[in-house]
């Protein structure tokens, strides 16, 4: 059984969660080891999964995830469940000048 599945009625609760990865994230941060983008993908599947959009938006807002390719394509993946994910993927494509990818999505 997956401890953060609600219809199983897990035992730890999706607010609980997001409070260990921002924990996590930020000892990362105070002991200057990058965010791996593994752990990025997975951090921004989670969250939006369990619909905490404000935490996700707090992350990329304030850049504590880092522009990767792979992250900007989940956004845009993801951009039916999070409205704002089309044009934050598209905006991280655009700073990190993948011009040919930004005219594929667009088409």
């Amino acid at each position: 059984m997956c401890p953060i599945d609600k219809s199983l009625g897990g035992p730890l609760k999706v607010r609980y969660i997001s409070a260990i990865i921002m924990e996590y994230i930020k000892c990362l941060f105070d002991t200057g080891i990058p965010l791996q983008p593994q752990l990025q993908s997975m951090f921004l599947g989670f969250l939006v999964q369990s619909k905490e959009l404000s935490v996700l938006q707090q992350l990329l807002q304030f850049h504590i995830l880092n522009d990767t390719v792979e992250l900007a394509k989940m956004l845009i993946v993801y951009k039916t469940t999070y409205e704002a994910g089309l044009n934050l993927g598209l905006d991280m494509l655009q700073r990190l000048r993948m011009h040919s990818e930004i005219v594929l999505t667009l088409i």
